[in-house]
């Protein structure tokens, strides 16, 4: 820590100048592997949004008296005008992706996050299928921000909003008690294979519990029992394949794992309040 205190101590000096001011555009996106030595200062701000996403290595973000180091996994974003300055750290190679934003007025919302270290705001993506997805997202923003298509700048922006959800829902979680990895598991499970046929017993064989404890921990931590919570898992899903496509019910009701459309119809009714004939009459976007 105390080399990065000196490092920072230097770069503060008057006689550097700001580098790299964002100046154009509404959207700016690049990805960024750099040594030890690369640092970028704003002592103003700029006046959009920066976000970062580490890769691999690890940088370092100092914003006043505060210093905020970055590793794999880490997202860093930084509000208009808060003076900055972030480098990698001594000895290693900072792999990152960045990008500057003019946020659009419907993600207000999603910029209501809490700040910390001088203001910035700061979240941690662990599950590597989340990281796969942070790091495409950003990718799609980098590639999508240069080409010259129609819609491209829209794809763009697109997919900076998904970035900003994915940090959204990785607060969502960490607000949260943990759930067990257990109950996780036969979640994910549920939601993924919808269609199979689940028992309580088979999950819990899945996961080494017995289907009472498996039972007891799911209900505490996720809210209803495991069938309830399949029962909503296949009816939501159903009242989506209604929506937007042309499939018929008793189709729609294999789709979601229910063998008996009859039983299908009386679980879709209890749920939303009327059939799902009714339901697709009054909501659907399919085409005929």
């Amino acid at each position: 820590m105390k080399g990065m205190v000196e490092m920072f101590e230097f770069l503060d000096d008057p006689a550097i100048r700001d580098q790299n001011e964002h100046r154009g555009g509404r959207l700016l996106a690049d990805h960024f592997r750099e040594p030890f030595g690369y640092r970028t200062r704003r002592s103003k701000g700029s006046d959009d949004w920066l976000i970062t996403y580490t890769i691999s290595g690890e940088g370092v973000f100092k914003i006043g008296t505060d210093i905020r180091p970055c590793s794999a996994g880490d997202v860093v974003m930084l509000p208009p005008g808060t003076p900055h300055l972030y480098a990698t750290q001594e000895g290693g190679i900072w792999d990152f992706v960045w990008v500057h934003v003019v946020p659009l007025p419907h993600w207000s919302g999603l910029l209501q996050l809490p700040r910390t270290f001088g203001g910035l705001i700061y979240s941690h993506v662990g599950e590597e299928q989340t990281r796969r997805r942070m790091l495409n997202a950003f990718e799609r923003a980098i590639h999508d921000s240069r080409e010259l298509k129609s819609f491209a700048a829209e794809l763009a922006m697109t997919a900076v909003e998904e970035i900003l959800l994915i940090v959204n829902q990785q607060h969502r979680q960490t607000s949260k008690p943990a759930m067990d990895p257990r109950v996780s598991e036969v979640l994910h499970a549920l939601m993924h294979r919808m269609s199979e046929s689940h028992s309580v017993a088979a999950l819990a064989q899945a996961v080494n519990l017995s289907p009472s404890r498996l039972a007891h921990m799911f209900k505490e931590q996720v809210g209803d029992s495991i069938i309830d919570t399949l029962n909503k898992i296949r009816l939501r899903q159903a009242a989506r394949l209604l929506r937007f496509t042309s499939r018929q019910v008793s189709e729609v009701a294999r789709d979601v794992g229910f063998q008996d459309p009859f039983y299908f119809t009386k679980q879709f009714k209890a749920f939303y309040g009327m059939n799902p004939s009714e339901f697709r009459s009054r909501n659907s976007l399919a085409e005929d």
